[in-house]
């Protein structure tokens, strides 16, 4: 269950970051100047979240017990509403359109999009979509976890004393180190 969890978060996590880096919508404008749309422009709220969701997984890699735990449904619930905010606006992007349009043409508001001759999905906003499902799973996982880690700090030194050479040779093979 460990090993899956962390699948899926890493998975879907960097699935995610790549596709927002890739072209979302590509087209042509009727005066045959050519524009792309990164899935960073269309949705930057899906993009802030899904680096939120980020953090709170390295979060949850150094914590423990329950504020690991609320890490872990804190990733859960960003990468889900960035899924379903992708869901939400699969279609046409006009506003971030517009913001493109203006930067390349000077038009701006709904006149830019009277200038719009082709436009075309690449279909990387659903590769997103399912990244970011992957890690919602992954973090709903991670709270089914095991729940009782080791107690002792693990850069402490260990105490042991054998009291005779035969105890400290055996401590050797066992890979522990009786000088310390």
């Amino acid at each position: 269950m460990k090993a899956a969890h962390h699948l899926f978060s890493l998975g879907g996590l960097g699935l995610a970051l790549i596709a927002f880096t890739l072209r979302w919508w590509q087209g042509v404008l009727t005066t045959g100047a050519e524009f792309s749309l990164v899935g960073t422009q269309a949705e930057p709220v899906a993009w802030s979240m899904t680096l939120a969701a980020g953090a709170s997984y390295t979060a949850a890699l150094l914590l423990r017990g329950v504020v690991k735990r609320v890490a872990l449904g804190l990733q859960a619930v960003l990468a889900g509403g960035a899924a379903s905010a992708l869901l939400m606006t699969t279609g046409f992007p006009a506003t971030a359109l517009e913001r493109v349009i203006a930067s390349s043409t000077g038009i701006s508001g709904p006149a830019a999009l009277e200038g719009l001759e082709t436009i075309a999905a690449t279909g990387s906003e659903l590769f997103a979509m399912f990244s970011l499902s992957a890690a919602a799973i992954g973090g709903v996982l991670g709270q089914f976890g095991p729940r009782n880690s080791s107690q002792r700090d693990r850069f402490s030194r260990d105490t042991t004393t054998f009291d005779d050479s035969q105890g400290a040779w055996d401590s050797l093979s066992d890979g522990l180190d009786p000088t310390t």
